[in-house]
């Protein structure tokens, strides 16, 4: 992971990336920095995003295609720590 020093709230990942999944990018950033909030999204069927490590139910994830109101509307929610 780069050397940031600003603060990073949240990170929006696709879960399935060609050289990492995004289940272990948010892993390794959350080491670093606990408290950021992770946003999962997939284009690929439930079984797939399963086993790259995030489950389909989970409220930080995000079916793709979505409408950019839903994705406004779940990154509110995270950041102001509400119920998705």
């Amino acid at each position: 992971m780069a050397d940031v020093h600003e603060p990073i709230d949240l990170l929006i990942t696709d879960v399935i990336m060609p050289d990492q999944s995004g289940a272990t990018l948010a892993k390794e950033m959350q080491l670093a920095r606990p408290s950021l909030q992770v946003i999962f999204m997939s284009g690929h069927p439930g079984s797939a995003v399963v086993r790259h490590g995030v489950e389909r139910t989970e409220t930080r994830f995000l079916q793709k295609p979505f409408r950019t109101a839903a994705m406004l509307h779940k990154i509110r929610e995270l950041l102001d720590g509400e119920p998705a």
